[in-house]
């Protein structure tokens, strides 16, 4: 707002006081939406898969969000990652949008952006139709799941209580038999949050249920009742906090139950740990670990970043930016909202995977610095 403290963001904007926040939320879907739908295609229930890209510190330039958002992007990747490689997507019966939000530490700017854009139609929602969103499945804090030697790690699944809202126990069973059964090598149990919470925890299923409460949705968290992070929203959220094999076998929970909600027979999923901690280790060394930072392999096989790095020094000329910021550049045109410009690092790391991830053959290089990815893989 204006200095004086006398307007609001709307009327300082328009006067040109101040301006806009604003990034760049990522989706992608599976089975890929074709230019073409067949008949009946159009109007295939949708599993919404949720992850929050960006996080909040007094020192803008410092934040890396580990925990507070980026362990979640990873899991949501990496179960995209997982779902694309098994092939079985063709047979589902519904259809998976992986949802990576920006903006939401700020009053949830990215999901209320994009049911906004949804309701007049707009190009950036494309192919999915908000009203077939069937279930949510939101996946909060996750870098410091851990459990005692010998025992399980435990993940919750909160859902909203009220009669007015979605009935949740199957999305609850589905993510249970899935952590017993093909994700058991993952050694994660999972269980319905307390029934003393009051419902969800804060996080970007509120706006849909807002929109529509009857939506089944879940937040999946590390915690139970209470959450607890001394580092949370500070610069010392960062990788050296985070524990990897959680990450990993919640993603591998992830992939299995939602494969399970999407109509995929179980037996045809197959999960190898070591290949899944693999992908997490080379997510962490993009985003989560400043040096190389998105000069890491993976990242230079998509992308270029907006920075140098020199391998012999570690000598890196940006600072690691997770915080979502001044709104750079508004795209004049629908057709340039695939281009790099204004956009992080992060926001095309993250597009540039989803289109691999959600493309027919998952071999296309599609970086929009070069061409953009075909109609319908990603947005």
């Amino acid at each position: 707002m204006t200095s004086s403290g006398k307007s609001n963001s709307s009327a300082c904007i328009w006067a040109g006081t101040c301006k806009p926040l604003g990034g760049y939320s990522v989706w992608s879907a599976i089975p890929p939406l074709p230019a073409i739908a067949a008949a009946g295609d159009a109007n295939r229930p949708i599993i919404l898969v949720v992850a929050q890209t960006d996080s909040i510190d007094q020192f803008h330039d410092s934040i890396q969000g580990a925990d507070a958002s980026l362990s979640s992007l990873m899991v949501l990747l990496a179960a995209l990652n997982i779902l694309q490689g098994t092939n079985a997507a063709a047979s589902y019966t519904k259809r998976v949008v992986f949802l990576a939000l920006a903006g939401e530490t700020w009053d949830y700017m990215g999901s209320r952006r994009l049911l906004y854009e949804a309701s007049l139609g707009s190009n950036s929602t494309a192919g999915v139709d908000m009203s077939l969103i069937e279930q949510v499945i939101e996946v909060g804090q996750v870098g410091r799941l851990s459990g005692p030697p010998d025992r399980l790690s435990k993940l919750h699944a909160h859902s909203q209580k009220g009669a007015g809202f979605g009935n949740t126990i199957s999305m609850i069973a589905a993510l249970t038999a899935a952590a017993a059964e093909e994700a058991s090598v993952a050694q994660v149990d999972v269980q319905a949050a307390h029934a003393s919470n009051p419902g969800i925890p804060p996080s970007s299923l509120m706006s849909f249920l807002r929109i529509n409460p009857s939506i089944q949705g879940l937040v999946l968290t590390e915690f139970d009742q209470a959450f607890t992070n001394p580092y949370y929203a500070s610069r010392f959220d960062n990788g050296s906090t985070i524990n990897a094999a959680g990450v990993a076998s919640t993603a591998a929970v992830l992939a299995a139950a939602v494969h399970r909600l999407a109509g995929g027979d179980p037996t045809a999923l197959k999960l190898n740990m070591t290949v899944v901690g693999q992908v997490i280790s080379d997510y962490m060394s993009c985003i989560l670990i400043p040096a190389p930072g998105y000069a890491c392999p993976l990242a230079q096989a998509i992308m270029t970043p907006d920075y140098t790095y020199d391998t012999a020094t570690s000598a890196r000329n940006y600072a690691p930016k997770q915080y979502i910021g001044v709104l750079q550049v508004v795209p004049p045109s629908d057709q340039l909202l695939q281009s790099p410009w204004g956009k992080s690092n992060l926001a095309r790391f993250v597009w540039n995977l989803m289109a691999l991830g959600s493309s027919s053959s998952g071999q296309a290089e599609c970086d929009p610095f070069e061409q953009t990815c075909s109609a319908g893989q990603v947005s």
